[in-house]
This record gives structure tokens, sequence and C-alpha cells, in this order.
């Protein structure tokens, strides 16, 4: 279901299982860890029903999903981080690399299916 967002394994160079559990860093106002565990991704289900309607969002170039994603990849090292909080973190010439993280954070973040369709 999730195919629709894995990044090509040239991309992450065959690192993946490396940064499934490290995440993946982005310097924002600091180096920070981008991580989407079980709770984000429940978080993400309970927001928009359906994670890949989520990065459809994102994908849009909108800014608020952008915002609210780059909010639930950082709860893990801050729970108390408000998304407005995180708001001020997005340089404007830097949401296009700031989605593309985005994107990488899930690829790593749940695992690949070997089921077959």
């Amino acid at each position: 279901m999730l195919s629709f967002f894995y990044i090509e394994e040239e991309i992450l160079m065959g690192k993946g299982a490396d940064l499934r559990q490290d995440g993946v860093k982005i310097t924002l106002d600091k180096e920070r860890t981008l991580l989407f565990d079980l709770n984000t991704l429940v978080d993400l289900e309970e927001e928009y029903g359906d994670i890949e309607v989520a990065f459809e969002g994102l994908s849009s170039g909108k800014m608020k999903p952008t915002r609210k994603l780059l909010w639930i990849a950082l709860k893990h090292e801050d729970e108390n981080l408000t998304e407005m909080e995180v708001g001020k973190l997005i340089p404007l010439n830097k949401v296009g690399e700031i989605a593309t993280k985005l994107k990488e954070t899930l690829t790593v973040s749940i695992p690949e299916s070997n089921e077959k369709n």
C-alpha cells in the first residue's frame, strides 16, 4: 500500500536497515532526527485517515501538510514541541529539502512488504 512513497534503493544506497533505527538527520535550528514510529504513524492516520493522503499533501507543495508532517516526525525528540514552534524552524527556501527528507523518513521507517501483488 505504501509503495507509492518508497524511494528507490539507489538513493538510500542500501542503508535502509541502519536508517530505520536511527531515523533521518536534518539540520534546522540544530541537528534533529526525523522519525516515524508506530505512535507517529497512528497520529498521521488519525489526522488524515490514511498515511498516503498525508503525503499527498506534502507532494502538493502546500505549507500546512509540510509543517504538520515535520512536527509529527519530530515529536519523538520533545513531546512538548508544538506545531507552531516547528513552523518557526522551517526556512522557506528549504521547504523542498524538508519534503524530500520527510519522504525518505517514511521510506526508512516502514519495512517493505514481502507480499507479492
